[in-house]
């Protein structure tokens, strides 16, 4: 899907580029002005699900019924949901406020044997939860006739983000010298030690990103676009725990330490082994939008 996204930006916005010649302001029939301009301000939102909504409608990429637009993405336990508004000091500028909220929440389980192999199976619980909200501010800059529906942008933006996040665990086997437990990527620390929670504290982000992107008006002052992006953040955790229980001689114990760290990148795992959702600002991204100016 973001390749797909990407490809068709750039296509669009190479013509947007070779068809910036014409000078005439573009109206409809009625005589309303179909594109942004000076002092106008906009509201931009996420149109993937809504397009999807009206591809199942028609048929469109299966035969599965029609599900309604929702704020949870991919997963019925995630919810990733954004905001633009715009102010336009020119026709072809403007500054750029954003929103971005992400919620993140699973729960893994896998069924391993006894401790001492006889009988029936067991369950392990994995719980995460991953929260996180995030703050821009950029300039955009527009190519494009003037009298052409399609207009190309791009431009930059910084991003502020705080958020919390940690994981549990739930063993169905009691911990003793050779326990069984179901590794899920990052709580089995050894042979006689197991995770069983942790909490990566209060996560503060900062960080830069560019964008990419083309409109098309379809109605004065409405329009669907798509925006590619790509930038890099530094992160810090505070105050985050860890604890684990583990054998000696015998006896079952149970302890905690601290973690935290300066992160600089786009890309790192947490405790669970996936990405942290603070990096979806940051990582390589595209989107779907529906814009409204006014």
């Amino acid at each position: 899907m973001k390749k797909t996204i990407l490809l068709v930006v750039f296509v669009l916005f190479g013509t947007t580029i070779y068809t910036a010649q014409a000078q005439e302001v573009l109206k409809n029939k009625n005589g309303k002005v179909m594109l942004p301009e000076e002092g106008d301000w906009s509201i931009s939102t996420e149109a993937n699900e809504f397009l999807k909504f009206a591809a199942d409608l028609i048929h469109i990429g299966g035969e599965s019924a029609a599900t309604p637009p929702t704020m949870k993405g991919n997963n019925e336990d995630n919810v990733t949901y954004s905001i633009t508004g715009k102010r336009f000091t020119s026709a072809t500028q403007a500054e750029r406020f954003s929103l971005r909220v992400f919620g993140q929440n699973d729960m893994m389980s896998e069924y391993v044997s006894p401790n001492s192999g006889d009988g029936d199976d067991v369950k392990d619980v994995m719980r995460s939860r991953n929260n996180m909200i995030a703050v821009g501010y950029g300039k955009e800059f527009r190519k494009g006739s003037s009298s052409s529906r399609l207009q190309g942008f791009y431009g930059y933006e910084y991003l502020a983000a705080i958020g919390v996040s940690g994981t549990s665990y739930k063993y169905g086997n009691d911990l003793e010298a050779n326990f069984v437990s179901n590794d899920f990527g990052k709580n089995i620390k050894s042979a006689d030690e197991r995770v069983t929670s942790t909490s990566e504290g209060f996560d503060i982000a900062v960080g830069a990103r560019g964008f990419i992107g083309v409109e098309y008006f379809v109605v004065p002052k409405i329009s669907v676009g798509g925006e590619y992006g790509w930038g890099i953040g530094l992160h810090r955790d505070f105050g985050g725990k860890t604890k684990s229980e583990h054998v000696n001689d015998g006896e079952k114990e149970s302890n905690s330490g601290s973690t935290g760290g300066l992160f600089i990148g786009n890309q790192r795992e947490n405790s669970t082994g996936k990405t942290d959702l603070w990096m979806n600002s940051f990582s390589p991204s595209g989107n779907l939008s529906i814009n409204f100016y006014f």
